[in-house]
């Protein structure tokens, strides 16, 4: 995944590209677009310009965008809670700070970045953006067909190159959370201020052991020095900007410089005199507040290339000032490490940390409320199945309509028939009300009465025991083995298929009679029995008496 940052200033776009992995990250672009410095040029038609020529270069899948809105539109506090939570902090957030802001809580952006645990509670660092500042900036981005995830708020997200921005946040020393809990004062506490000189605006960041504890935004910039210059030799603005880009200088010593070099200096010197006033009552403030000492000021922006620039303000604000070297944390891979990129790249690299950044220290975003992100993918679907989900909606539409209409042809046909029906009853079946329980019943009746038919018209053609007894006498041969058979029948009873006989045979063919009985048969039942009572005096032959079953059908 990508993450590019867009710092948006007013002398140039700064573009920084992240490119991240699931355990690694690391810078491996980073672009400066300068606006033209000519008076007829139209600012706002080269920033569309250039910002789309940024996002023709991006697949909007695999990218997230991140902006900011400048500091100066932005109310910060540092406050204190009594909960550790985020999502409680910023429930309490617009109360928190009603006192605080000079804006319309129901026109406002609130977000918190929590920056240190104490004891139970934490030390967030609250922002308040009106609505219009967030508005001006999703505009710009939209009308360069980008659609930026985050929207934060620059010195937060300057301050990311100076955090532990992966971790979360710390846990305030034992010792001062104690007495913090006391209500007594802290004890003086050693603090890094970061300055960050752009073309029109200063950036003061303070950090209190690698915590920001204040983010403030001054009017001075490269702009007042470049004006003092083509004040000083009569020079149009934007050779006055060449020259500040490229030749301006402070001299800590005029022994054996020229006139020219001694006014140029002078030029500088002056304009930077404008900065160092606002800048001492700035961290005077700051430093009665959290009761600090400030033991470095650290430079960047493009103004602080400015030869001798920090000597000078480490003369004027009695700290010592260096350049800083913002990138120095930041895994570089495609980008130059030279002076110039690390003075101007760290705002842009600083929003694309914060498109990077996970839950567990969270992004200060201003998409919230009413510039809640939507859900693109939702949108990209639309976009390329719109017509085909529009013709099945139609199908889907027809079909409904011939559903209705089949469901009422249908319930026709069923009124005419049942009409049909209710006059059969009355005229076949001879009901003096056709209701549906009483056709019912009839045609019960009569399926049972045609069921009885069938099962006599079968009885029907049953075989009589008579029948039986014939066919039986048939199968016993009238000799056998040389002689005559002799075989009398004394008793013989049918019920159903079970059939009892008993007589008297001759004794020369007694053995053989139950084999002639199982050809009459079904096969295997013929089966001995006990007589029924004794043969008839004077019957000749032996006595005989076997059950069997034998079928019934013709």
């Amino acid at each position: 995944m990508k993450c590019v940052g867009i710092d948006i200033g007013s002398f140039s776009v700064k573009v920084a590209e992240i490119e991240a992995s699931s355990n690694a990250y690391a810078l491996t672009r980073f672009l400066e677009f300068p606006f033209s410095p000519e008076p007829q040029s139209d600012r706002q038609l080269q920033l569309i310009e250039i910002l789309r020529s940024i996002s023709a270069g991006y697949d909007a899948g695999s990218t997230r965008y991140a902006i900011a809105v400048p500091q100066h539109f932005a109310s910060g506090r540092l406050r204190r809670f009594p909960f550790r939570e985020r999502a409680k902090i910023m429930k309490s957030l617009a109360f928190e700070l009603e006192d605080d802001i000079p804006l319309d809580p129901d026109e406002t952006v609130f977000e918190a970045k929590i920056v240190e645990y104490v004891s139970k509670g934490a030390d967030a660092w609250c922002v308040a953006v009106p609505f219009e500042a967030v508005r001006e900036a999703m505009q710009v981005a939209a009308d360069g067909v980008i659609d930026p995830e985050i929207v934060s708020v620059e010195g937060c997200a300057l301050a990311n190159l100076f955090e532990r921005w992966q971790l979360q946040a710390p846990d305030s020393p034992p010792e001062l959370s104690a007495i913090a809990a006391s209500g007594l004062p802290l004890p003086e506490r050693p603090a890094r201020v970061i300055v960050s000189i752009g073309h029109t605006r200063t950036l003061v960041l303070v950090y209190r052991d690698g915590v920001m504890v204040s983010a403030r935004s001054l009017q001075w910039g490269g702009l007042e020095v470049a004006n003092a210059l083509a004040a000083t030799f009569s020079v149009p603005y934007f050779e006055a900007l060449k020259i500040l880009e490229t030749k301006s200088f402070i001299l800590m010593n005029k022994a054996g410089a020229t006139r020219d070099q001694i006014a140029l200096s002078e030029s500088v010197s002056d304009a930077v005199n404008f900065l160092a006033l606002p800048l001492k009552l700035a961290l005077l403030e700051t430093r009665t507040e959290f009761n600090l000492r400030i033991a470095e000021i650290e430079l960047l922006g493009g103004t602080s290339q400015i030869q001798n620039l920090a000597p000078y303000l480490t003369q004027a604000l009695e700290v010592p000032c260096n350049l800083a070297r913002p990138l120095s944390n930041v895994r570089i891979a495609g980008v130059e490490d030279t002076p110039q990129n690390q003075a101007s790249a760290a705002l842009a690299v600083g929003l694309a940390i914060e498109a990077l950044k996970r839950p567990r220290n969270p992004a200060l975003n201003l998409r919230r409320g009413p510039f809640a992100r939507q859900n693109q993918s939702a949108q990209k679907a639309w976009e390329r199945w719109g017509h085909t989900a529009k013709l099945a909606g139609t199908a889907f539409l027809a079909l409904c309509a011939f559903a209705i209409l089949r469901d009422s042809f249908a319930a026709a046909l069923a009124d005419k028939a049942e009409e049909a029906v209710l006059a059969v009853a009355k005229n076949s079946l001879h009901l003096a009300k056709p209701t549906e329980s009483a056709v019912q019943k009839s045609i019960n009746r009569q399926e049972s009465q045609i069921k009885a038919r069938e099962k006599l018209a079968v009885l029907d053609d049953f075989n009589s025991a008579l029948d039986l007894l014939t066919k039986i006498t048939q199968k016993i041969p009238v000799q056998a083995d040389g002689g005559k058979v002799e075989m009398n029948v004394h008793a013989f009873e049918v019920d159903n298929e079970d059939v009892f006989i008993q007589g008297t045979i001759d004794p020369a063919h007694r053995n053989r009679l139950q084999t002639w009985l199982q050809t009459a048969a079904t096969a295997g039942s013929v089966k001995k029995a006990e007589p029924h009572g004794p043969p008839p005096r004077g019957a000749p032959g032996v006595p005989f008496a076997f059950t069997m079953k034998a079928s019934r059908l013709p």
